[in-house]
């Protein structure tokens, strides 16, 4: 299994990113957003040519058959679960999968399946709304532990928490931070935890959560 590729991007396109690790070059399809990603950090000049940055793409890996496989890479490691969540669903391959994310962060994807947004997933290139309807129906229980489990890997324990008004607690703390990386206000993500009960971090989350999307 290959977890992920990190070292130097020699290569890169709106599809396909090339990362030699240790004199290997190996080859990813990528999603539009894992390339936008890569843009803005600088990875090519003004004529489009890799600048050689050092990158981390985590990665999931299809077999084609028994002497071929295909690397897909992505900027995050919510993008790279997505792509696998996004395949649990019948009738949803690679390809569908990688226009989604494409189209959409993972956010975006998570809030659309929470509110049944069908017409905002079926954007994606090649995806009708009965895929769409379909991944809405079938994810939607899944959706809430994928958002808190990769929301709290984004936080980092470890540092010194934004500026909270004194009544939270460190569970409440860090509940906020993730809420807020999941591009909430802080005065929303406050007004959402001033409802919401649990004495663990996720409990705090899942039930802030549904008085945000209520």
């Amino acid at each position: 299994m290959i977890y992920y590729l990190n070292g130097k991007l020699t290569e890169l396109s709106p599809s396909f990113a090339a990362v030699e690790c240790m004199g290997v070059a190996y080859g990813a399809v990528i999603s539009s957003k894992t390339y936008e990603r890569l843009v803005s950090d600088g990875a090519i000049d003004a004529s489009g040519e890799a600048m050689g940055l050092n990158v981390k793409l985590y990665t999931a890996v299809r077999i084609k058959d028994e002497n071929q496989f295909e690397v897909f890479g992505f900027y995050n490691k919510a993008e790279s679960a997505m792509f696998t969540l996004l395949q649990s669903v019948s009738g949803i391959g690679p390809k569908a999968a990688l226009a989604i994310l494409s189209a959409l962060s993972p956010d975006e994807i998570c809030s659309a399946i929470r509110t049944d947004d069908i017409r905002l997933i079926s954007t994606a290139q090649g995806v009708g709304q009965k895929a769409a309807q379909k991944i809405c129906i079938d994810l939607k229980n899944k959706i809430d532990n994928f958002m808190i489990e990769y929301t709290l890997a984004e936080v980092d324990v470890s540092r010194e928490t934004i500026p909270v008004k004194a009544n939270l607690d460190e569970n409440g703390k860090l509940a906020l931070e993730a809420l807020m990386n999941l591009g909430y206000t802080k005065a929303q993500a406050q007004k959402a935890l001033g409802k919401a009960s649990g004495n663990t971090v996720e409990d705090l989350i899942r039930t802030a959560l549904s008085h945000l999307y209520n």
